[in-house]
């Protein structure tokens, strides 16, 4: 689990390092554009379409509560679990 404090870190145009899941709590998500878009909570996650698309976080995220915790999940970590779900799905298909 990660303290709440290290994800105010995660803001728009940073490099995307990490994914995270919400395990309590709740977070905005913020654009420098349109402030608030959505909040996210219990079970959301964040930060995968900057791990994906190789590309810089598209939005900052602003933690809710003090007694907020989040499940990290490396990049490293985070493409490995992208292909294992791959994999699984071209063999599900070819089944």
């Amino acid at each position: 689990m990660v303290p709440h404090f290290q994800i105010l870190q995660q803001t728009q145009g940073d490099e995307g390092r990490s994914w995270y899941i919400i395990l309590s709590g709740s977070v905005d998500v913020v654009t420098d554009r349109g402030g608030v878009v959505c909040t996210l909570h219990e079970g959301d996650d964040f930060g995968k379409l900057a791990l994906v698309n190789t590309a810089p976080r598209a939005a900052s995220v602003i933690v809710k509560e003090d007694n907020s915790h989040f499940l990290k999940v490396h990049k490293e970590h985070f493409l490995r679990i992208l292909q294992d779900v791959e994999k699984n799905t071209v063999r599900l298909k070819g089944s």
